[in-house]
């Protein structure tokens, strides 16, 4: 009786051990899946500042890239143009019905 004790003990403590093997492993891939959404965001902040960074020296020494001044692409971030026209769109559907 005490050899079928000392195996049975045995097999419950590798049990014991196997699932923190197996809960470490899940946490590591918890963690894998998380990293690659804060490598995502990271590489989005970075072209952010980037391209603010540029805008913001254009505006300072009066450059251009791709012809474009700073000035232009203010106008056309400010400006409302596509925004008029889909308003009058949705206006000309609602009166016609």
């Amino acid at each position: 009786m005490d050899m079928d004790y000392a195996n049975r003990r045995r097999a419950y403590v590798q049990e014991v051990r196997d699932s923190f093997r197996e809960e470490n492993r899940l946490a590591e891939q918890r963690e894998q899946a998380g990293d690659g959404f804060f490598t995502f965001f990271k590489l989005r902040l970075l072209v952010a500042v980037m391209l603010f960074a540029a805008f913001f020296g254009c505006l300072s020494t009066g450059t251009e890239i791709a012809g474009y001044s700073a000035e232009e692409v203010m106008e056309l971030v400010c400006d409302n143009h596509y925004y008029t026209n889909l308003k009058n769109y949705v206006m000309i559907q609602e009166q016609s019905e």
